[in-house]
C-alpha cells in the first residue's frame, strides 16, 4: 500500500530525466534547428510587403431623431449614444452591404491595391511567385494611376470584397461612444482615399437613418395634406353646386326659407372646417420637412486621417515570432523523439520495465 502511494505521488525526477535531460544532451542539435528556423523566418520576411496603416477616430452622438421634440431644451454638448448603438454602428461599417457600396466608388488606384492580398500565406505565395516572374518588375514600374480596370465580373467582385474585410479593422471604445477605423494598404496613397470612401458611405447611410423617422412622419402628414385637400375641394363644390343650383349670389348670406338656409349653414360649416384641417395639416407637413432638411448625421469626426510615415514591420514581426516558436517546438521534439527511439535507462521506472524487479535502494554519486 505504501508502495502505490509513493508510485502516485508527483515525481519531479522522471519528468527531468525523461524530457529536460534529452534535450539538455542535444542541445546542439535543438539549437541548431532553431537558428535555422529563425534564418528562413528571417529569409521569408523579405517576400512580404510593407504595409501602411490610415486611421480615424469617430464619436457617436445619441441619433438626432431623439431630439425633435421642440419642448425640449437644445443641449450645449451633445449627448453620447447608449453602448449598444455604438456598437451597432461599428458592425454597420464592417457589413458586406458597406463594402459593396465603397467598391462601387473606389478609384482605379485603389482597386489596384486590392489586387495584393495583405494574408501572411498569400504574401509568401506571391513573393515565391514574383520571384520566377520577370515581368513583374515591368509591372511594378508602371504608374498605378495609368491603368484603367475593366467592370469586375462576379469572381473579382467577390475576391475585391474579401480583401477589404481583411484590411479593415473597427475598434470600439464603448465608455467614450468612440469608434476607430484602421486600413491598411501597400500604397501609402491609396490609404485615405480608401477610408474617406468608407466615410463618406458610412455618414451618408447615417445621415437616412436619422431622417429616416421624421421623413415617415413627413410622409404621414403629406397623406394626411392631401386627403384633407381633396375633402376641402369636395366641400367647396358642394357649395357651388348649391348656390347654382338655386341661383343664389355669392353675397347672399341669409335666405328666407328656413330649410335652404339651414342646408346652406351646414354646407358651409363643412366648407370651413374642411379648409381649417387642411391648412392644419399644411403647417404641419412644412414643420415636419423643416425638421427633416434639419437634421444631421450623429457621427462626428475626430480629425483627418492620419497615415503611418513609416510603413509597419506587423507583418514580418510576427513572421519571425512563427519561426522562433517553430524552431523550438521542431528542435525539442526531434531531441525528444531521438532519445525515444534510442530508449535509455533514465530513471528507476526504466528498470522495473526492463527487468520486472522491484527497487531496493540507490547508489549515491561521488
Amino acid at each position: 500500500m505504501n508502495n502505490q502511494r509513493e508510485d502516485k505521488q508527483f515525481d519531479i525526477s522522471l519528468y527531468v530525466s525523461k524530457y529536460f535531460n534529452p534535450v539538455l544532451e542535444r542541445k546542439r542539435i535543438a539549437l541548431s534547428i532553431l537558428l535555422v528556423c529563425f534564418l528562413l523566418s528571417l529569409i521569408m520576411t523579405w517576400l512580404t510587403r510593407p504595409e501602411f496603416i490610415t486611421y480615424a477616430d469617430f464619436l457617436i452622438e445619441e441619433p438626432r431623431s431623439k431630439k425633435i421634440d421642440k419642448r425640449e431644451r437644445p443641449e450645449v454638448v451633445p449627448k453620447k449614444a447608449e453602448t449598444q448603438y455604438v456598437m451597432a454602428e461599428a458592425e454597420k461599417v464592417k457589413s458586406s452591404s458597406m463594402a459593396i457600396a465603397v467598391l462601387k466608388i473606389l478609384p482605379d488606384i485603389a482597386k489596384e491595391d486590392l489586387k495584393i492580398r495583405l494574408g501572411l500565406g498569400s504574401q509568401l505565395i506571391g513573393g515565391i511567385k514574383g520571384l520566377f516572374r520577370k515581368e513583374e518588375g515591368e509591372r511594378i514600374k508602371k504608374p498605378i494611376g495609368e491603368r484603367s480596370e475593366s467592370p469586375l465580373d462576379a469572381s473579382t467582385r467577390m475576391a475585391r470584397l474579401a480583401e477589404m474585410h481583411e484590411r479593415l479593422r473597427v475598434k470600439t471604445s464603448t465608455d467614450r461612444s468612440m469608434i476607430r477605423i484602421n486600413v491598411r494598404t501597400i500604397n501609402k496613397k491609396v490609404g485615405p482615399i480608401m477610408l474617406k470612401s468608407y466615410v463618406d458611405v458610412w455618414l451618408a447611410t447615417n445621415l437616412e437613418d436619422n431622417k429616416k423617422e421624421i421623413r415617415s412622419k413627413a410622409d404621414f402628414a403629406s397623406g394626411q395634406k392631401n386627403d384633407a385637400y381633396q375633402a376641402y375641394k369636395k366641400a367647396e363644390q358642394e357649395m357651388i353646386e348649391f348656390r347654382t343650383h338655386f341661383q343664389l349670389p355669392a353675397e347672399i348670406r341669409e335666405l328666407r326659407d328656413v330649410e335652404l338656409q339651414l342646408e346652406m349653414r351646414r354646407i358651409d360649416a363643412a366648407l370651413e372646417m374642411a379648409k381649417r384641417r387642411f391648412h392644419l395639416l399644411d403647417e404641419i407637413y412644412l414643420d415636419t420637412r423643416v425638421q427633416e432638411a434639419g437634421i444631421i448625421g450623429n457621427v462626428t469626426s475626430m480629425g483627418p486621417p492620419m497615415t503611418t510615415v513609416a510603413p509597419t514591420r506587423f507583418l514580418r514581426k510576427r513572421l519571425i515570432v512563427y519561426g522562433i516558436i517553430a524552431g523550438l517546438i521542431l528542435g525539442i521534439g526531434i531531441a525528444l523523439l531521438l532519445d525515444f527511439i534510442k530508449s535509455p535507462i533514465r530513471h528507476e521506472c526504466d528498470i522495473k520495465k526492463a527487468v520486472h524487479i522491484p527497487i531496493l535502494g540507490h547508489i549515491p554519486r561521488i
